[in-house]
C-alpha cells in the first residue's frame, strides 16, 4: 500500500468500505474529544496534534490500531499504566 499520503481524507479513500467507516469513525471521535485537534500525516499514518502529537492510527490487514502519541505519556501515572503502546481491534 501506498504510504506517502498527502492528508487524511487520501488515505481513506484507499481502504475497503468496511475499514473506511471504522476509521472514519474514529477520526470523528477523536475530533469530538478535541476539536482543535490537527489532523496530519505522520509515519505514513493518519495522526491529530494538539500540544504535541495526540494520537495516530492506521489499517493493517486484518485489524486496526490507535497509536497514543506523546501526550498520553503526560498522563501516564494518572492512568495508572506502565507504558501503553497501542490499541489493536479487529475487523473480522
Amino acid at each position: 500500500m501506498k504510504s506517502n499520503f498527502n492528508n487524511i481524507e487520501e488515505y481513506l479513500a484507499l481502504q475497503s468500505a468496511e475499514v473506511r467507516k471504522v476509521l472514519q469513525e474514529l477520526r470523528e471521535t477523536i475530533l469530538s474529544v478535541c476539536p482543535e485537534a490537527e489532523e496530519k500525516i505522520s509515519y505514513g499514518m493518519p495522526a491529530f496534534k494538539y500540544n504535541g502529537m495526540l494520537v495516530y492510527f492506521a489499517a493493517f490487514e486484518k485489524h486496526c490500531s490507535l497509536f497514543p502519541g506523546s501526550t498520553v505519556a503526560k498522563f501516564q501515572e494518572d492512568l495508572k499504566i506502565s507504558k501503553l503502546q497501542k490499541v489493536q481491534f479487529n475487523l473480522l
